[in-house]
């Protein structure tokens, strides 16, 4: 049979001269019941379970995230107060990824708080178990030098909603992330603070 049509062939062999017909099948193989089908590719065997796809995935970008602010530090270093909070606090904090403190050494702990030497004698904190919130980050610049970046940043964010303000030089984070962030700034004795907080707050 070639392509399911049988083969008809007459044997003149035979003594009495009767034709004899010969039927030969050249169908394929059963496969033993079972149709041939694609292989399974190792991805198709391994598949990882939604749960930790999504753990893997976040973790990834936490990862690209710290990456990424690492590699603004050495612009950071020599840029001011502004440039080291919003590279060591801000952006770390709204990425829900920890300050940011390469290149700062061990730093000096004082109970809560790890406190490490910047450029131009700014410092900066971190606050493990601050009494307003799950843990903040801050930059101190005793020189008092303005903030015009700051002010600017904030303005644009009061302006499009993302942060509210609550108070003199205090502003809330609004229906974006949970935690609510907290954003300060403060300005006593000649020196500029600047300190996001993580709160207890849920958006």
């Amino acid at each position: 049979m070639i392509d399911g049509v049988a083969q008809t062939s007459s044997d003149q062999r035979g003594s009495s001269g009767a034709s004899c017909e010969v039927q030969v099948s050249r169908s394929q193989p059963a496969w033993h019941g079972r149709q041939p089908g694609p292989r399974p590719t190792l991805a198709g065997r391994f598949k990882t379970p939604p749960r930790e796809a999504a753990f893997l995935s976040n973790l990834a970008g936490r990862i690209s995230v710290a990456v990424s602010l690492a590699l603004l530090l050495p612009a950071a270093a020599h840029a001011g107060a502004w440039a080291d909070f919003e590279t060591r606090c801000l952006s770390a904090l709204e990425n829900q990824v920890p300050p940011v403190v390469a290149g700062l050494g061990t730093g000096a702990r004082d109970g809560d708080v790890v406190r490490y030497a910047l450029t131009g004698g700014r410092t900066l904190a971190i606050e493990t178990a601050p009494a307003d919130g799950m843990r903040a980050c801050v930059v101190r610049d005793p020189g008092g030098a303005p903030v015009p970046g700051f002010d600017t940043w904030i303005a644009a964010a009061v302006e499009a909603e993302r942060y509210l303000p609550v108070a003199e030089g205090k502003w809330r984070s609004h229906l974006w992330i949970e935690p609510v962030l907290e954003v300060q700034k403060t300005i006593a004795d000649g020196a500029i603070t600047l300190r996001i907080v993580e709160t207890y707050r849920e958006a």
